[in-house]
């Protein structure tokens, strides 16, 4: 049996999802390599599903896919510095940073919220996704959106000891 090459609308379509995914994953893994393993992951079970989906539903289950390993690697971790890490110190942030060593500790803070705060973060604040998609996104209600993002941003702003 031969396959027939996808017509060039159809390739333009799946290169522009990919480049829309891409940049999502970017922002929810804060890694290349991990962004392009998460898309990957997420075309090959979009297709292994029909293929024919909205830009919504593969930002979905990006997003899902991402927080199923956020929890096994988070878990992962817990298990680890119970197991074998001493606790480590926490030092108060530096006043005189410039701007590279604060988008630095901006990325590490972000990159310590919790997977669902997080992602709340990055699909409404980076994707600039309204609060009604992300709850779709997240199978949550909006109210709940709101509360993550509530909470991520206070957090942030506790961890950076600003008040705005």
């Amino acid at each position: 049996m031969t396959m027939t090459p996808p017509s060039p609308r159809v390739d333009e379509q799946w290169s522009a999802l990919a480049a829309r995914l891409q940049r999502c994953a970017l922002g929810l893994t804060r890694s290349t390599d991990k962004a392009d393993d998460l898309v990957q992951e997420t075309i090959a079970r979009l297709l292994s599903r029909g293929g024919e989906h909205s830009e919504a539903y593969a930002i979905t289950t990006l997003t899902r896919l991402w927080l199923a390993h956020e929890r096994s690697w988070r878990r992962r971790l817990a298990l680890l510095r119970r197991r074998a890490l001493p606790a480590r110190e926490t030092r108060q942030p530096d006043e005189s940073l410039d701007i590279q060593a604060r988008l630095q500790r901006l990325e590490i803070a972000i990159a310590a919220l919790p997977p669902r705060q997080r992602a709340v973060l990055v699909l409404r604040c980076v994707e600039g996704l309204d609060s009604a998609a992300v709850a779709a996104a997240l199978d949550c209600d909006v109210q709940t959106v709101r509360a993550h993002l509530h909470l991520a941003r206070q957090r942030l702003r506790s961890m950076f000891g600003e008040s705005a």
